[in-house]
């Protein structure tokens, strides 16, 4: 068993006392205990709550400021001990699910899916961050400010919502498991013992620049990202002092992406593409959903081959409708 990590949860467990020269947050301590899968799996097959004891419940300064503390971020949610790259640090399933059919999403519909929850579940909702987008309700600027969309749904987690935001994120939230309706956070790092975990707000964040980073997080999530810079800055670093005769080089032509590629990848070529990039993945210490996706572009990649050399081999006989192998 490995306990993974210890959260700050909302309403009713964590209580603000106003000091004289700063807030100090009285806090609950859950831990979340997962089995760690062996070596070479990707997932681990269990992770569940334990109740708190009192021995974990102690005091500490969140914030050393003057004032409460800003709306900037959660409480965040940091590794209760070392956490290895591959590991499943929180399974959560769906608390409310809304259906994606903007502009006709109404502020009732948010305040309808939410008072489905139970007391308990509705003090931890509005204990989440709600950003500052011009929403009427709190509801609703929480759900715009914390809910995960794919699939033509936006759903919102107890837990989950609370991980915070950073442009080079330690861990990484899979897609949905269509049969639990849950989703997992997953280390792609090795996390150190009280290390925050993190995981990323905006998608293609390895192509923006560092204005972009910090207005899409500021607009739509309520904070100010506190990234230097985008997660592949050295591609930028790159492309900012590249030269008209660099540029035609050979060696610079083939790392800088163009659609159409100068050579298309053959069908046997792209299998092998992908599996390259794979273990690259895996020898730079990445692991989790991008090195899995990966491994499934090659495995369709192999099958798209396999349909192909079926096709080339089947003959209709005239004497049959059925197909024969030869």
């Amino acid at each position: 068993m490995l306990e993974v990590f210890e959260m700050s949860l909302g309403n009713g467990v964590i209580t603000h006392q106003a000091m004289a020269t700063h807030w100090q947050l009285r806090e609950t301590r859950w831990w979340c205990v997962t089995i760690v899968a062996p070596p070479g799996t990707l997932y681990a097959k269990t992770t569940r709550w334990l109740a708190p004891r009192s021995s974990i419940l102690r005091q500490r300064t969140q914030h050393h400021t003057n004032s409460k503390p800003p709306l900037s971020k959660d409480n965040g949610v940091f590794a209760a001990r070392a956490i290895e790259p591959g590991t499943i640090i929180k399974e959560d399933k769906v608390a409310t699910v809304i259906e994606i059919a903007a502009p006709t999403i109404q502020p009732t519909d948010f305040v309808n899916a939410i008072s489905t929850l139970s007391t308990a579940d509705q003090a931890r909702l509005f204990a989440i961050h709600e950003g500052s987008r011009p929403y009427s309700s709190q509801a609703s600027r929480i759900y715009e400010a914390k809910a995960f969309a794919s699939e033509g749904e936006g759903r919102l987690y107890l837990a989950i919502s609370l991980f915070n935001h950073s442009c080079v994120p330690n861990a990484e939230i899979s897609d949905r498991d269509k049969a639990t309706k849950a989703d997992h956070v997953i280390a792609v790092k090795p996390i150190a013992k009280g290390e925050e975990i993190l995981i990323i707000y905006t998608g293609q964040s390895a192509t923006l620049v560092r204005q972009h980073l910090q207005t899409i997080p500021r607009i739509y999530h309520g904070f100010v990202c506190e990234s230097p810079r985008p997660a592949d800055w050295r591609y930028f670093e790159a492309l900012r002092r590249l030269t008209p005769e660099q540029a035609e080089s050979p060696r610079v032509l083939s790392g800088i992406p163009r659609f159409p590629l100068l050579c298309p990848s053959s069908v046997q070529q792209k299998p092998v593409n992908n599996i390259l990039l794979s273990h690259l993945l895996i020898a730079e210490g990445l692991t989790a959903f991008n090195v899995a996706m990966t491994f499934s572009n090659a495995a369709e990649g192999l099958a798209h081959q396999m349909d192909e050399l079926v096709e080339q081999h089947m003959l209709v006989l005239p004497t049959s409708p059925r197909l024969a192998t030869l």
